[in-house]
């Protein structure tokens, strides 16, 4: 069972194009990794043209959002 933040994270990725859903599968692949070598995959993994293309699609969004005031201050003790 998924997390309702989850869920909605996945449907998100659905609407990406397959090489943008290889870009974070292959992120979120490399940040479960265990064996050492996940942080030479995911630099390689955000260094790609199409990583760079969609971060910067994102901070825009995210200044956006700000901008409006539609975010919300985070609280990391969940309070």
């Amino acid at each position: 069972m998924m997390t309702q933040q989850l869920e909605t994270a996945v449907s998100q990725l659905r609407k990406l194009s397959e090489q943008e859903q290889n870009v974070f599968a292959g992120a979120i692949a490399a940040m479960l990794r265990s064996d050492g070598e996940e942080e030479k995959e995911w630099d390689l993994l955000v260094s790609s043209d199409a990583s760079q293309r969609k971060l910067e699609q994102m901070a825009l969004q995210a200044e956006f959002d700000i901008s409006l005031g539609e975010v919300l201050p985070y609280d990391p003790s969940g309070k």
